[in-house]
């Protein structure tokens, strides 16, 4: 349009989806991987790949943190073993689901409800039970996102369809409550001990330098040369495969892209 002043920015161009801290360290843990697995990245790959694993070690840091502060906070007013119980309590639920799921997914071939069963594993335990293991918070924040996925997609209608809706009552009642015990949902934008980072901002941070090293890569294709295409599709499979994943209505933890 003549006389238009529009003007693009990384932000503009690099649209990046919905992740928390959590998912934020294992998409960059993921990127940081495969390229990793190349052994000669261009020179401008490598320095933004370079610069995306600093604000990664910035966001462990921040998330690091918080999560002492908020497990000494709640320390103060609930016995350690309140937490630990209503830990065992979430992973159990998440554990029978996962079992419940794989029962059904052991059905010969020919029963619809192997197949359903299976593809709702592949959703909700894309990496098994890994996630129950993880330090308080952090494993919190996971059944958080798998939870608001249950609520807000067709994979809450899915499960009761096949029978499994007290599973779905017993995750909720038990994530709420050890979210209680954790002190959650929390007030996001506050520092850390010592003056750290907020997870917010490292957060943040960590986006714009995502985005950067997408556009990198990106740019790095040539029409002519098939090979650069392909190092790119490489280099960003995991951010092109990785699924935005919405939160329970009024959860706290901060979901910024």
């Amino acid at each position: 349009m003549a006389g238009s002043d529009r003007s693009f920015t990384v932000d503009d161009l690099i649209q990046l989806p919905r992740f928390d801290a959590a998912g934020a360290v294992a998409l960059g843990e993921r990127l940081l991987a495969v390229a990793a697995e190349v052994p000669e990245l261009p020179r401008s790959i490598k320095r933004a790949s370079e610069a995306l694993a600093e604000e990664l070690t910035t966001l462990r840091a921040a998330a690091a943190a918080r999560l002492a502060e908020r497990l000494a906070a709640a320390s103060a007013g609930t016995e350690p073993s309140e937490v630990a119980d209503a830990d065992s309590a979430l992973d159990g639920c998440w554990t029978a689901l996962h079992e419940w799921l794989s029962g059904f997914a052991k059905l010969p071939d020919g029963y619809a409800e192997g197949f359903e069963a299976q593809g709702l594993l592949a959703e909700l335990y894309p990496d098994g039970l890994g996630f129950i293991l993880l330090p308080y918070e952090l494993e919190w924040g996971q059944s958080d996102l798998r939870l608001g996925r249950i609520a807000t997609e067709s994979l809450g209608e899915r499960i009761r369809k096949l029978g499994g809706g007290s599973f779905i009552e017993a995750l909720q009642a038990a994530h709420w409550q050890y979210g209680k015990l954790l002190g959650l949902p929390r007030v996001p934008g506050v520092a850390g001990p010592g003056g750290k980072a907020s997870v917010g901002a490292a957060l943040e941070s960590f986006g714009a330098t995502l985005r950067v090293y997408a556009l990198k890569v990106t740019a790095h294709v040539e029409v002519d040369e098939p090979q650069t295409a392909e190092l790119s599709r490489r280099l960003l499979e995991p951010l092109l495969s990785w699924k935005g994943l919405p939160r329970m209505p009024g959860a706290g933890e901060q979901t910024l892209y």
